[in-house]
């Protein structure tokens, strides 16, 4: 126990197979360095009471609870380390706790990699892989910096935030996860920029339950599902991201997902580029959809939304298929090139399509098949349309929405 406004240095030696903590530090600082701390059965090093030391080039390794617990106002710089093998999370961070961790080796817990439960934190350059549970997870109104780390190869999802916390991800590299990239839910809320999300079992990003965020500058790709899924009333802003060679569809929206989807480039996803289903009810604006193997955009199943000033080409269905009971509104698209229908209304489809520019698709550019009183169609054409003022005003609205320059 080092109390009392201690500042010790602590180097090379060897703590384990106690019966309780390896380390407390109870308002107190020093330094930790070079040293194992292994088999105990209380936490590696516990830092509490507003305690800020540095732990530095140390193991620990194979306790019966985390390796390192930050709790009570703790801080502390935690840079450097190699923490594996604990019976519950590597690190733990609660009650108001805000270390710094710095590249450090965290793996094969058999809890989380870093769990951060009503505190905050700042991480970089961390790699975090093969955790039992997931290599990050936010709770209880947590908050906390990501920037630089490697999350990767954990069972379940790379990153979970949730119960109203909110984490900021930028420069990530977040791949190969069991379940989703990044899981958010329950009114999480996550600022992800300039991640590398993919190759991961489920989906890239999940958002449910009202989870929410700003999600700009990502590459989402070859992950197992879709690259971007929002459900039950999950509410994200995607503007700006890369969203490709995903197994399922680019982007999912089902059970009343709805959200901001603008500026992106969605291609070559194996089924459909953005599917909208089941009462769900996004903004698609000024996004590039194309070389899809399937369908570009396909509203089906009640659902709905409003789809402005996309580009939706080179296709290998339809560049846009409406049908079972959804309704969307279709304005102000350019839709061409597509391998089989530009826009294709079946029997079940409700809507309206107005002002697109539809042309030089395969079999045909426009097949309507529903009846006119479930459908308001007005004001489509071919090329030329790109001329008309309507149509330049509902495009160039989108792009301009779309471009972050525009934005600022």
């Amino acid at each position: 126990l080092i109390t009392n406004g201690s500042e010790p240095v602590i180097s090379g030696c060897q703590i384990h197979d106690g019966t309780a903590e390896g380390l407390v530090f109870y308002m107190a600082a020093g330094l930790v360095t070079d040293c194992d701390i292994y088999k105990n059965v209380g936490v590696g090093i516990c830092i509490t009471q507003g305690s800020d030391p540095r732990i530095e080039q140390c193991r620990l390794f194979k306790g019966q609870s985390c390796a390192l617990l930050v709790q009570d106002e703790g801080k502390g710089v935690i840079r450097d380390n190699h923490l594996y093998g604990h019976a519950m999370s590597e690190i733990e961070v609660r009650s108001n706790g805000s270390p710094l961790v710095q590249g450090n080796r965290i793996h094969d817990s058999k809890g989380c990699g870093i769990l951060i439960d009503a505190a905050q934190g700042e991480f970089y350059r961390n790699d975090v892989s093969a955790n039992a549970r997931s290599g990050v997870r936010l709770q209880g109104r947590a908050s906390a910096l990501f920037k630089h780390n490697r999350i990767c190869s954990g069972a379940q999802s790379g990153v979970l935030i949730e119960a109203l916390s909110t984490g900021t991800f930028e420069n990530n590299v977040i791949v190969l996860n069991g379940h989703c990239g990044v899981e958010v839910r329950d009114d999480g809320d996550a600022s992800l920029k300039n991640n590398d999300i993919s190759r991961n079992g489920h989906m890239g990003l999940l958002f449910y339950n009202g989870a929410g965020g700003l999600i700009q500058g990502n590459e989402i790709h070859h992950n197992g599902m879709s690259g971007v899924s929002v459900m039950l009333n999950g509410v994200p802003r995607l503007i700006g991201n890369y969203i490709y060679s995903n197994l399922h569809c680019g982007l999912l929206f089902n059970h009343g997902g709805k959200g901001l989807v603008q500026g992106n480039h969605v291609h070559a996803n194996t089924l459909v580029g953005v599917r909208i289903e089941s009462q769900a009810h996004p903004l698609v604006v000024g996004n590039s959809i194309f070389n899809g193997l399937h369908h570009g955009m396909c509203v089906c199943e009640a659902g709905r939304g409003t789809i402005q000033g996309n580009s939706i080409l080179h296709n290998r269905s339809s560049g846009v298929k409406i049908s079972s009971d959804a309704s969307p509104i279709v304005v102000g698209n350019r839709v061409h090139d597509n391998f089989c229908i530009g826009i294709h209304v079946t029997p079940t489809g409700l809507g309206q399509i107005r002002h697109n520019a539809i042309y030089s698709n395969r079999a045909r550019d426009l097949h309507i098949e529903a009846p006119p009183h479930q459908l308001a169609l007005s004001d489509n054409g071919d090329r030329l349309i790109e001329e008309d003022a309507d149509f330049q005003n509902y495009f160039s609205a989108a792009t301009r929405q779309a471009d972050p320059a525009e934005r600022e």
